[in-house]
C-alpha cells in the first residue's frame, strides 16, 4: 500500500513514467519493504515512532548554501537558533556515512531470535525447534483526537482561527 501510494504521487508529480513504475514493482527487491515483527506496545512508543516516521531526519528548510565560501549552514535546535558551517565536501561526508555499506547487518535480533539462541538449541540436541508466538490481548488504547496528535507532532494548534486566534468551533 505504501509503494502504491509513493509511486502514484510521483506519477502525479510527473516523475516518474508508468513503465519505470512497472519495471520496480516486478523486482523482487523492489525497496519497499518493512520489518514488522516489532511492535509497539505502549503509547509513547507508538508516539516516538510515528514521529520519527513523519520528520526527517535532516530538513531541507534548515539547510543553507553560500556559494561564495563553498560552505553549508545547517540550523538545529527546537527553534533553529544554532547554526553550524561546514565545507560542501564535509557535508556529504557526514550525511553518507549514514547509508550502510552493502550487506552490513542493519537489524539485530535478541532472545528467541538471536543467531546464539538459536545455536543452543541445536546444540542441545532440539532439531525441530519451533518459536511459540503467543498473542497476547492488549487493552485497546483510545485514539487521540487528529488536532491533538497534529498539535503534538508539528506543535502547532490547528484548531486556532488565524483570523481572530480563537478556538475554530468558536469563531464564526
Amino acid at each position: 500500500m505504501f509503494a502504491r501510494e509513493v509511486f502514484s504521487l510521483l506519477l502525479r508529480e510527473e516523475l516518474i513514467s508508468q513503465a519505470s513504475v512497472e519495471k520496480i514493482m516486478g523486482w523482487r527487491h523492489s525497496g519497499f519493504s518493512v520489518h514488522s515483527q516489532v511492535k509497539a506496545s505502549t503509547r509513547e512508543e507508538t508516539e516516538r515512532v510515528s514521529k520519527y516516521m513523519i520528520r526527517p531526519l535532516l530538513s531541507l528548510e534548515r539547510l543553507c548554501f553560500d556559494e561564495k565560501e563553498g560552505k553549508i549552514s545547517y540550523r538545529y535546535g527546537k527553534e533553529g537558533e544554532e547554526v553550524e558551517k561546514m565545507d560542501y565536501l564535509e557535508f556529504i561526508a557526514r550525511t553518507t556515512s549514514h547509508i550502510p555499506d552493502k550487506s552490513q547487518v542493519t537489524i539485530r535480533y535478541f532472545g528467541l531470535y538471536a543467531n546464539a539462541h538459536q545455536g543452543k538449541i541445536r546444540k542441545e540436541g532440539q532439531k525441530d525447534h519451533k518459536l511459540l508466538i503467543i498473542e497476547e490481548e492488549h487493552p485497546r488504547i483510545p485514539r487521540r483526537g487528529w488536532a491533538e496528535m497534529i498539535r503534538k507532532v508539528y506543535e502547532v494548534d490547528p484548531l486556532l482561527c488565524p483570523r481572530c486566534g480563537g478556538q475554530m468551533p468558536a469563531c464564526a
